[in-house]
């Protein structure tokens, strides 16, 4: 999914942190994500995905940490 930009997965009950998390590693380009009503993904795990985004952008690990 490298060209994939947007993605609305809300109130997708089986949308889960694994799935948040590979979703940011794997989708290099993605810069919308909806997760709306998905009560299976925690507050922590949104913040890690959008650190790991960052951290891909920059291709540095310096970028300093969004904290939840």
């Amino acid at each position: 999914c490298p060209q994939l930009t947007e993605v609305n997965m809300s109130f997708c009950t089986k949308v889960t942190d694994e799935f948040v998390q590979e979703l940011a590693k794997r989708c290099g380009s993605l810069h919308r994500l909806r997760l709306d009503g998905c009560a299976a993904v925690t507050d922590v795990e949104i913040v890690n995905a959008i650190n790991t985004r960052r951290r891909q952008r920059t291709g540095s690990r310096a970028t300093p940490p969004l904290r939840a």
